[in-house]
């Protein structure tokens, strides 16, 4: 091979070190998610593989059991909870960067079967009288606290005790009310407009605060640089059109319209 040849291969070498995606040399990116999210996050996963050749595990849980998961450093790069406080104290703590908000999700009563249709949630609630509503630990998932807060506004809390049951979050209400340990579930509007969701029925529940959900990248990570990558991913045009699909607006332009 003459040298004009063997000129070429190095400059080949060096494009493909400069310019292979991250994946290409091995990193893969842990995300930690609330299970309220799991569903867009894992096609967000599954498209930024694509585009950047990254492989991305996602973990999800209840943001509560998660954030006390990073507390004891669990080894996650990424950290997305159904919350502000989450993220907020592990900043504080030192275990994570800045939160930033990336999603504002909502709160929904699901029905597998609603054999007589109602008004509202809270008609929907009295019309399946004696029946079992699934709803995610209060203390550890925002969504669950936040359907517990629900009830108390509409002044249900007291009637629906008895027929509670509790998940460990809200991806298990949801489950539990779809196979039938439960009749109904308050969950995330992603769950209602999943696949399986669309074979019941849903209603607003107007009591239910919004939910704006806050990120942090965790200190420990050796892939800082891919998770904010990942992050701009959520916040651009393909990450913010497969929230929506799930129900999910873009954080900044709702808290700026709550101003």
């Amino acid at each position: 091979m003459g040298k004009r040849e063997w000129r070429w291969l190095w400059l080949g070498v060096l494009f493909c070190c400069v310019w292979l995606p991250p994946g290409a040399r091995g990193e893969t990116l842990t995300v930690a998610t609330a299970s309220n999210f799991v569903l867009p996050l894992q096609e967000l996963a599954a498209r930024f593989e694509q585009e950047q050749g990254v492989k991305v595990v996602v973990v999800s849980g209840s943001s509560g059991k998660l954030a006390a998961q990073i507390a004891k450093r669990a080894p996650y790069d990424l950290f997305l909870a159904a919350d502000t406080a989450g993220p907020a104290r592990l900043h504080r703590a030192g275990r994570c960067g800045e939160a930033f908000p990336y999603a504002t999700g909502e709160l929904v009563l699901w029905i597998a079967q609603d054999l007589e249709p109602a008004v509202d949630w809270q008609g929907a609630l009295r019309g399946h009288r004696g029946e079992r509503l699934a709803v995610a630990n209060p203390a550890n998932a925002p969504y669950g606290a936040a359907a517990r807060d629900a009830l108390v506004k509409a002044e249900l809390w007291e009637q629906m005790r008895d027929r509670l049951i509790y998940a460990q979050n809200v991806g298990q209400a949801f489950q539990l009310a779809y196979q039938g340990s439960a009749e109904l579930a308050m969950v995330s509007l992603s769950y209602a407009l999943s696949g399986k969701g669309r074979e019941g029925v849903y209603y607003s529940i107007p009591e239910a605060p919004l939910l704006v959900q806050h990120g942090c990248v965790v200190r420990r990570s050796k892939h800082k640089k891919l998770a904010e990558r990942f992050r701009q991913f959520l916040a651009g045009e393909t990450g913010r059109a497969m929230m929506q699909k799930y129900g999910y607006e873009a954080a900044t332009a709702r808290v700026e319209e709550k101003r």
